[in-house]
């Protein structure tokens, strides 16, 4: 079973390194027998070790891109020339970094299925106790690092999605495609509520929600997506119509304005690397105009960003709303890009607060406009408190955004497998969840 309760952190499975934490381990030698063996780090640390531990936090802070060798060597105190004895390369740093990460995940696996339960409460706290090993996940989902170690070494996914086929009464050997679709709506729940928690906190008005009682409702929406998928009369795989996947161009149109360019050619690059690592230079190259006719069309690095960003998210919105009411089957329809929720996404790993984004919440507040009545403060707790519960559909619906490549291939789900009519049972269901009285439940969602 999935199990439920209150959520603990849990201790660190005996034998696992934590990505803030040294090995005691000793140096891999070299191949050249003649050159003298590396120092030791501070208290019998392997500089090996500790250039692990500096770049896993340097690249979880800013990403690889924006690190240089010698970040990673001020942080661990010693010598650049230390990374190429070591790792060969920047390159070679990134891979062992990205293997500790998949351990890390491994280890995570272990804690949260035991006596074959799954615990999402353990998953929660599990990630929140190593907010690192979560960012830097998440960079790996978002393309800043190999996936392939995390898919081949991490059985998170593999031992849900047999927990959840033993529930149906399955064979866990033979995964079925609902238990394997109902896995994937759970982990994209918990991983989104994680990715994009400020957003979600601020778009449903749950500042004064308690970081406890919101784990708790995104526990009970596990638990009800989990009933969802273990009904043996409901199907939630995926559709024989295969869904067509977002295409990125390589170059901006050159039939667009200059300004339009400009809009196009900022969206593209912090999809692919984030706001922080983009400059007005690149901006205008990309664009293919001159670097001035920024500061023509915009007031500022600011401006272009703020209307970029509104832009990439108008399609979302435009498909979502519906003469000013939240259209569940119309969005799932268009399936419209996710562009602006990628940029988020790399925007909160960098720290940026999230109240001074200019990020449009229109479709939160058309959700919550439905019901009757929204809570204020503590609220009710769980998911019978309507912003609980549009947190928890949000976060299903943005994790996509962010976790869906590298969740549906840890399932061994196609690619182009269409889970939109399972995805409006999912939300509905979520969204239904208030008390009876105080959700309008007249019209479809």
């Amino acid at each position: 079973m999935v199990a439920t309760g209150p959520l603990r952190r849990p201790p660190a499975p005996e034998g696992t390194l934590s990505i803030l934490r040294y090995s005691s381990e000793g140096v891999t030698a070299t191949s050249d027998q003649r050159r003298p063996q590396p120092r030791r780090a501070a208290s019998g640390r392997s500089w090996r070790d500790a250039l692990i531990d500096a770049a896993a936090e340097l690249f979880a802070e800013s990403g690889p891109g924006a690190v240089s060798i010698r970040a990673v060597a001020e942080r661990a105190g010693c010598s650049h020339t230390l990374v190429g004895r070591n790792f060969g390369s920047k390159a070679g740093l990134q891979q062992a970094v990205t293997e500790r990460v998949a351990r890390e995940l491994d280890a995570l696996a272990d804690t949260v299925h035991t006596s074959g339960i799954w615990s999402a409460a353990e998953f929660l706290a599990g990630l929140r106790c190593d907010p690192n090993l979560t960012r830097l996940a998440t960079r790996a989902a978002l393309g800043e690092f190999d996936m392939a170690p995390l898919i081949e070494a991490s059985t998170l996914g593999s031992r849900l999605v047999a927990t959840i086929e033993s529930q149906r009464g399955g064979d866990p050997k033979q995964l079925s495609p609902t238990a394997r679709a109902t896995a994937f709506f759970v982990l994209h729940t918990l991983l989104g509520y994680i990715t994009f928690e400020p957003l979600l906190v601020f778009g449903t008005r749950s500042c004064d929600i308690p970081e406890a009682i919101r784990d708790t409702a995104m526990v009970e929406a596990v638990d009800l997506i989990t009933a969802l998928g273990c009904d043996p009369h409901r199907d939630l795989g995926w559709g024989p119509e295969p869904r067509v996947l977002p295409q990125r161009p390589s170059v901006v149109d050159p039939t667009l304005t200059a300004e339009d360019a400009l809009i196009v050619a900022t969206i593209d690059l912090y999809v692919e690397r984030g706001p922080g690592r983009v400059t007005t230079r690149d901006i205008a190259d990309r664009a293919q105009v001159n670097q001035g006719l920024i500061y023509h069309y915009f007031e500022s690095l600011e401006d272009l960003t703020a209307k970029a960003l509104t832009v990439a998210a108008s399609p979302f919105a435009a498909s979502a709303v519906t003469s000013d009411r939240f259209d569940l089957v119309r969005l799932a329809r268009a399936r419209p890009d996710l562009d602006f929720l990628v940029i988020i996404a790399r925007q909160l790993l960098d720290g940026i607060d999230v109240t001074t984004l200019d990020v449009p919440t229109t479709v939160f507040d058309v959700i919550l406009a439905r019901y009757h009545e929204v809570p204020t403060g503590p609220g009710p707790g769980g998911l019978a408190d309507p912003r609980l519960a549009t947190m928890a559909a949000s976060a299903y619906y943005q994790g996509t955004a962010v976790w869906d490549r590298l969740v549906r291939t840890s399932l061994d789900i196609p690619l182009t497998g269409d889970l939109s009519a399972a995805g409006i049972t999912v939300v509905t269901a979520l969204l239904d969840r208030p008390v009876t009285g105080e959700a309008d439940t007249s019209t479809r969602w």
